[in-house]
């Protein structure tokens, strides 16, 4: 597939009367920063803005979403051999606007779009650095950040690292959280049961959940050591979770554990679901047991559906759950504060309302698509702004 093949025509006839917005990213199998981005490509101002996204990677649910959005998309095909190919694309489209969502320390899309004149560069951070021990900044690192007029970080917590970590001016750092879309949501969770149908649950049994990708930093492993505990104690009650298996194997060796503790008939491990309301909607508490988070999309979009939630205390989380406001905050890695934390609001049934409303109100005030909006454009204006 050539790098215009899907997008060329689209803005070929253009005008050029609203501002050009080229968003990247490696891959579009859905995840946080994918959903992100996709959120980002839905709801900016198309009287405003022409949006296009590229990505270079694997093919996935983002893709399909962003295509019946009918927005112009470009495969990208980064040449070692020769990077004037590169910057080429960037030169035919002529965005106005270029916004980065690579992932770690990978640099070349962001200094191939300098190369081509593009001013108004910026990146994206979603994460704590996850993968450097060392926390310790690189020399890609530093190239990335020198070919960056701003950086977008999700959370105050992310936007520390980059600061303290990459040595990023607090000055170059918007800090904009990711929004949740309430247009669709009722203000009072319904009593759906898409989910638990699926699962022929009876009506008495509590249903846990998690929409996280199957990975290590998720901490699954933890959250069943602690969910055997709770079992033994509230057996009415099961747990289904929902994503993409990004590591190899490691479905496989959570099903394991499932075996071993006897709990087949307890937890249900399924695919990512395009359906996420019929699975929201469905649950009466909402895990998160992430060793690392940036600001899970998973955790907001559960608040803003009403669900309770305990939450692990790791990174941007504390921002958007106050401990008994919204739910409980636990250690991570701690499988008997993990147990102890969800038998607490199974026991009390009242908390689990009143988590709930909270978590929505959270939602209402500070984590809204139009806040997110506001912050991008803001962002977009102050990076077009620096190079008039």
């Amino acid at each position: 597939m050539s790098n215009l093949e899907i997008g060329r025509a689209a803005h070929k006839s253009d005008a050029r009367d609203r501002i050009r917005v080229l968003l990247y990213i490696p891959d579009l199998q859905m995840g946080g920063t994918e959903r992100t981005l996709v959120r980002l490509a839905r709801h900016l101002d198309r009287d405003r803005y022409e949006i296009h996204v590229a990505w270079s990677g694997v093919w996935g649910m983002a893709g399909d979403i962003l295509k019946g959005l009918d927005i112009p998309l470009h495969f990208l095909e980064f040449d070692s051999e020769n990077p004037a190919e590169d910057v080429h694309f960037y030169r035919e489209l002529r965005p106005d606007v270029y916004l980065s969502f690579a992932y770690r320390s990978i640099y070349r899309d962001v200094v191939a779009a300098r190369t081509a004149g593009i001013q108004a560069t910026l990146t994206f951070r979603g994460d704590l650095r996850h993968w450097d021990d060392a926390k310790k900044a690189t020399k890609s690192d530093r190239r990335k950040n020198t070919a960056t007029r701003l950086v977008i970080a999700c959370g105050d917590a992310v936007g520390w690292v980059c600061a303290n970590v990459e040595h990023v001016p607090w000055s170059r750092i918007r800090v904009v959280y990711n929004g949740v879309d309430l247009h669709d949501l009722p203000a009072v969770r319904p009593a759906q049961d898409t989910i638990r149908r699926e699962l022929g649950l009876p009506a008495h049994v509590r249903l846990i959940g998690n929409a996280s990708n199957y990975r290590t930093l998720k901490g699954y492993e933890t959250f069943l050591h602690a969910f055997r505990r709770v079992v033994r104690e509230y057996p009415a009650v099961h747990f289904a979770a929902c994503g993409t298996e990004v590591e190899p194997g490691h479905l496989d060796k959570l099903r394991t554990l499932v075996r071993k503790f006897g709990l087949a008939e307890k937890v249900s491990l399924l695919p990512e679901r395009a359906d996420v309301a019929g699975f929201y909607s469905g649950l009466d508490l909402f895990v998160q047991s992430s060793v690392t988070e940036g600001l899970s999309n998973s955790l907001l979009e559960a608040m803003a559906w009403g669900v309770p939630v305990v939450a692990t205390s790791v990174g941007g989380t504390p921002e958007a759950v106050v401990d008994s406001v919204c739910g409980r905050l636990i250690p991570h890695s701690d499988e008997k504060a993990m147990a102890q934390a969800i038998l607490e609001p199974l026991r009390a049934p009242e908390l689990l309302e009143r988590w709930g409303l909270a978590g929505r109100r959270q939602i209402e005030d500070r984590f809204t698509i139009a806040g997110m909006m506001a912050g991008y454009e803001a962002a977009f204006e102050a990076a077009l702004e620096v190079v008039r």
